[in-house]
């Protein structure tokens, strides 16, 4: 497998645990509808991330890593922020999200 492959991957898998945690968190609080609406949004950037294009590979590259604790990090936070910040729930949002993510992270 090549890097973008493994990156899509990983990014799809993580918005799906991301959903099921929205989900949980719904269950808790079920006059809340912002987690439904946020676990519908990660599950199709889940799937709409697996055809990342290649401007949005280029974004990421630099930065992906499996191994990588800052890029589990930003994929973590910008993942938690689907569906409750604007511009979230786009595949090329998201990475937007992520790339800043990071850029902040390397500027500290």
């Amino acid at each position: 497998m090549n890097q973008k492959t493994d990156c899509t991957k990983s990014l799809s898998a993580h918005l799906r645990r991301t959903a099921s945690w929205r989900r949980s968190i719904a269950a808790k609080y079920p006059g809340d509808p912002r987690n439904v609406r946020a676990a519908e949004a990660l599950d199709g950037l889940a799937t709409a991330v697996m055809d990342l294009s290649d401007a949005e590979w280029c974004r990421l590259k630099e930065h992906y890593s499996w191994a990588s604790e800052k890029w589990a990090v930003a994929v973590n936070d910008a993942s938690r922020l689907v569906g409750f910040q604007p511009n979230t729930t786009t595949v090329a949002g998201l990475v937007a999200t992520i790339a800043g993510l990071l850029r902040v992270e390397v500027a500290a």
